[in-house]
């Protein structure tokens, strides 16, 4: 009996020692989970500052808005699910801890789970390679792959789903497929300082994508018979698209290649080069409005304090094609609203119609194809209050009488009340007051102040104390005619007397 009490101590301790799953397990700065068994949440922005792996069979989702800080190579490491799903308004980052430093990477390793691994809405900078896939295939949209020291995005027999994204400014390569057959649509790529896209024993095909300002080559082709079509394909420096291998052909038919006249190098025209081994007619004589409008807010500035009727005014423009319209919103909770003008806008916004306080002000422009980048900025709403008077004007027959109002604002320092011509009391934050009235008409006004100092404009009200069982003559009007209807009634009576009087003498 003994043994077995022994031994029932010992499973007990083994047990309670286990990570409870789902539950936090390590540093608050590392913010670090043992989730196996759950679904993770980060609702709230992360830091990291060694490894963060997620299990197979095992979820991490990143909600809107949060931003994860990342440790000097340090990286994420996928072997399940990971959702990182921002929206326009509110994207999910990926970035550094510390400025100058860079991160490793996200990295989907085989086992993840393809169909519900998602980097949607979502900014991806200052790692060393932003988003990295290997014999994994996740789906990254309307993403922004910036600042990476060394490539964007590397896939390694991958079939990733590449749409819709801003890949720039990454140092080596936008894309880097080795072994791979993505879907590379509708995505700018541009400004790295070697190739926008470098294909090795890759088929893919690469469409509806503008490819431009590469420092060397738009796409490099190394044994990859690529189909290439409907991009914009311009101001790369060295080519526009170079096969390292002529003997497997690149099909580059239908793009723009920076020039009505075509291709340039062993084309006949003078836009970008392309290399031996590219089928390049047809080409486009126009450029495709294939990439988004941009939209800036001129006025007001950041953290600017609002009052009245503002006119938000700021620029828009797009590189392929015209501006159609600009939309402002107000708020998250708001909705949009078409702004005057195009290039240059304004919206009117009258501050009353929201409370006082801070208030997020949206703006984005539309090229009939494409929505720019939303833009937004905070600005303080401080408007003077506003003070209604609940009670209608009126005739009453008692000299006390009971004022109250409301109130839009939520800062208010104190109410002031004054009747008929007389001096402002301050009664503090009361909304009511009882006031004394003299006979006849009597206005009675209130106002407010809030903490910042602005005074609202007063509100009144008429309000006329009648005593009860007195005589009111309205108008001389009035006064003529009982008189003479007094005077009628003496006439008669001195008729009438006169008449008593000879019948009482017969």
């Amino acid at each position: 009996m003994k043994r077995k009490t022994i031994l029932i101590v010992i499973i007990l301790t083994f047990t309670l020692s286990l990570p409870v799953p789902g539950f936090w397990d390590g540093q608050a700065e590392e913010t670090r989970y043992s989730f196996k068994g759950a679904t993770t949440i980060w609702g709230i922005d992360q830091t990291l500052t060694i490894d963060y792996i997620i299990y197979e069979n095992e979820t991490l989702i990143v909600e809107p808005g949060v931003t994860v800080y990342l440790d000097e190579d340090v990286s994420i490491f996928v072997f399940g699910t990971l959702q990182a799903e921002g929206t326009p308004e509110n994207m999910v980052t990926f970035t550094h801890k510390d400025e100058g430093e860079h991160w490793g990477f996200i990295r989907f390793e085989d086992s993840s789970a393809d169909a519900n691994c998602t980097i949607k809405h979502a900014v991806v900078e200052y790692a060393t390679q932003g988003i990295y896939c290997d014999y994994s295939s996740p789906t990254i949209t309307n993403s922004k792959i910036i600042s990476n020291s060394n490539v964007g995005i590397y896939l390694h027999n991958s079939q990733a789903t590449i749409t819709s994204n801003t890949i720039s400014q990454n140092k080596n390569m936008g894309i880097q497929c080795d072994t791979s057959s993505p879907v590379i649509y509708n995505n700018t790529i541009s400004d790295t300082d070697n190739f926008g896209i470098y294909c090795y024993l890759s088929q893919s095909t690469i469409s509806r994508n503008v490819i431009s300002s590469n420092g060397n080559v738009g796409i490099y082709a190394d044994s990859s018979p690529l189909g290439v079509h409907e991009n914009n394909i311009y101001d790369n420096v060295a080519y526009g698209v170079y096969n390292g291998n002529p003997s497997m052909m690149v099909n580059a038919t239908d793009n723009y290649w920076g020039s009505s006249s075509g291709p340039g190098g062993k084309g006949p025209g003078s836009g970008d080069k392309i290399s031996d081994g590219v089928v390049y007619n047809p080409w486009l004589e126009d450029q495709l409005n294939l990439r988004p409008p941009s939209c800036i807010i001129l006025y007001p500035q950041k953290n600017a304090v609002l009052k009245g009727v503002v006119n938000i005014t700021g620029n828009a423009s797009d590189v392929d094609s015209d501006v159609v319209r600009v939309e402002v919103k107000i708020g998250s909770g708001g909705s949009w609203e078409e702004a005057s003008g195009t290039l240059d806008w304004t919206y009117i916004f009258d501050t009353a119609t929201v409370n006082d306080g801070y208030h997020l002000i949206y703006a984005k422009a539309y090229d009939g194809i494409h929505y720019s980048d939303i833009i937004s900025l905070n600005v303080r709403i401080d408007n003077p209050p506003i003070v209604i008077i609940n009670e209608e004007s009126q005739t009453v027959n008692t000299s006390s009488f009971l004022l109250s109002w409301s109130t839009n604002a939520t800062d208010i320092q104190y109410y002031e009340i004054k009747i008929s011509g007389n001096q402002w009391i301050n009664v503090g934050t009361n909304t009511s007051y009882m006031f004394v009235l003299s006979e006849e008409k009597n206005t009675l006004y209130v106002r407010g102040r809030d903490n910042s100092g602005n005074i609202g404009t007063e509100d009144s009200i008429m309000v006329t104390y009648e005593k009860q069982g007195k005589a009111v003559v309205s108008s001389p009007l009035e006064i003529l005619i009982l008189l003479v209807i007094i005077l009628f009634i003496i006439f008669l009576f001195i008729i009438l007397l006169k008449k008593w009087k000879r019948q009482w003498e017969k």
